[in-house]
């Protein structure tokens, strides 16, 4: 009974530990532009939304911009990809397209409920 227990309480430990590393940011080094661009642009192209500057402020201004940068690139190439496909693939979709493509949603939301245009 008490090595159950104790399987049980490291088995749950374990589980909350993932489940908390797994959902936090790891920002890039303060000094490095490239990476703050290659992070704000893996970012988009994973379809999140864009950090506000103040929740990046510790980070300093030129760090932003660089985000900035990097996020402007990879939402620009996310939001080329066939949106209809993308609901159909049940992915999320955070609206980071809507400012560029209004037509990006409208199509995810018809790809997610699988219906098709053109066919009878």
């Amino acid at each position: 009974m008490v090595l159950y227990i104790i399987l049980r309480s490291v088995a749950i430990l374990g589980f909350v530990t993932l489940f908390v590393g797994c959902s936090q940011t790891v920002y890039p080094p303060s000094n490095n532009a490239e990476a703050w661009i290659s992070f704000g642009y893996e970012q988009a192209k994973k379809g999140n939304l864009k950090q506000a500057k103040s929740d990046l402020k510790e980070y300093g201004e030129s760090q932003y911009l660089h985000y900035s940068e990097g996020y402007e690139q990879g939402r620009s190439e996310y939001c080329q990809q066939d949106a209809f496909r993308l609901g159909r693939s049940r992915q999320p979709y955070k609206g980071i397209c809507d400012e560029l493509d209004w037509r990006f949603r409208r199509d995810f939301n018809d790809g997610r409920a699988n219906r098709s245009f053109g066919q009878l």
